[in-house]
């Protein structure tokens, strides 16, 4: 993935956090509010995680690299243990919108770099031949 998408998607996942974050007040109530706002800073955070990992896994060697998948899958459940955690004092609800920025962020991400007419590079390969 190109450095310009994963920025836009950072963009995408930060700054959806705070109107989804206002949707759960406005149609849920506090509660969901406040849980909307635990769920967008993990989302928030767990990509930014996710972001330096991939941008470590891609430029290391295969020594490294198995190491950073490794720590990878270990991120992954942190992230899941956090969220049970969470959901313990939180509203679900709330939390669910929250986490919506990271799902929202990254689909909208994409989606607008495609719409601008970038690509991976993979269509700079040439077809084969009888294709």
């Amino acid at each position: 993935m190109e450095k310009k998408t994963i920025e836009r998607i950072t963009k995408w996942v930060a700054g959806l956090a705070l109107p989804l974050i206002l949707v759960a007040f406005l149609a849920f109530g506090t509660e969901a509010g406040i849980g909307a706002i635990a769920g967008a800073a993990l989302s928030v955070a767990n990509w930014m995680a996710l972001r330096w990992l991939v941008e470590k896994i891609m430029a290391a060697g295969d020594r490294a690299r198995a190491v950073l998948v490794l720590l990878l899958v270990v991120k992954m459940a942190l992230v899941l243990v956090v969220a049970s955690i969470l959901l313990r004092w939180v509203d679900g609800i709330g939390f669910t919108i929250g986490m919506g920025a990271l799902v929202l962020g990254v689909l909208i991400g994409a989606l607008h770099g495609h719409l601008l007419g970038e690509t991976s590079g993979d269509d700079d390969v040439a077809p084969a031949e009888g294709d």
